[in-house]
């Protein structure tokens, strides 16, 4: 009975020593993962993360999840970006706005639409509305699609939020009230647009001169010549992502 007793006392002694090590190997791998990352070896991050993967709790693990998402979309690999955004997703029960705003922008790339104006509105959703990317991105679908009133109400949301994407906001707001029929408030837009990239936004520049033209009645078939603002931002490694 003692030997049994002992045998028991050192697995257990050794089981707490092997505890702090794997931890301790999971966040190593998880740095490495985003150091790689960071100098675009994706490929090499997508195995350090996965190295991580068993090691890691539930939380980590959808970020883990995410960041060897955003690997692939920097790969141009976006089906496989897409399995692992959604499993990111899952994994945190449906609430991770950043992957199901990635996961819109995956669906982009590939031409399904539908499914990535979903993403987007589930991004928005469970970031309160907050997430100004998706309601961005989820305008320029909606407007697409011809529905210019649920476009401008979106990217009025986006501009709420005050985030350091105002003036391609606004560049786009312009383009979507000029298709529908309002060029006096789309000029306002693109000269806010202007105002607050210091000038350096090319689409609003462009856009502003046009609409100027727009509004002297000379030609109305520039309309289609108004330039929208790209995504405002890319899949990227994340250590706090929500």
């Amino acid at each position: 009975m003692l030997n049994v007793r002992r045998v028991v006392f050192v697995f257990l002694l050794l089981s707490a020593a092997l505890l702090p090590v794997r931890a301790d190997s999971a966040s190593e791998a998880m740095e490495q993962g985003n150091a790689l990352f960071a100098l675009g070896q994706y490929e090499m991050a997508i195995f350090q993360y996965r190295v991580a993967l068993p090691l890691l709790s539930s939380e980590q693990a959808a970020q883990a999840r995410y960041n060897i998402g955003a690997c692939y979309y920097q790969l141009r690999q976006m089906s496989s970006a897409v399995t692992e955004f959604r499993e990111a997703i899952k994994i945190r029960a449906g609430s991770y706005p950043k992957a199901s705003y990635a996961l819109g922008l995956a669906l982009k790339e590939l031409g399904r639409l539908a499914e990535a104006r979903a993403a987007f509105i589930q991004a928005a959703q469970h970031s309160g509305e907050r997430q100004t990317e998706a309601l961005m991105e989820l305008g320029i679908l909606l407007a697409r699609d011809g529905d210019y009133q649920a476009a401008i109400s979106r990217l009025r949301q986006a501009l709420r939020q005050r985030s350091r994407y105002l003036p391609q906001i606004h560049n786009n707001l312009g383009v979507i009230l000029a298709l529908n029929g309002q060029p006096t408030d789309a000029l306002e837009q693109f000269d806010l647009a202007l105002k607050q990239s210091g000038g350096r936004l090319s689409e609003a520049s462009h856009n502003l001169q046009l609409c100027h033209r727009l509004l002297d009645g000379s030609a109305p078939r520039l309309i289609a010549e108004l330039k929208l603002s790209g995504q405002a931002n890319q899949p990227a490694d994340s250590r706090s992502s929500r």
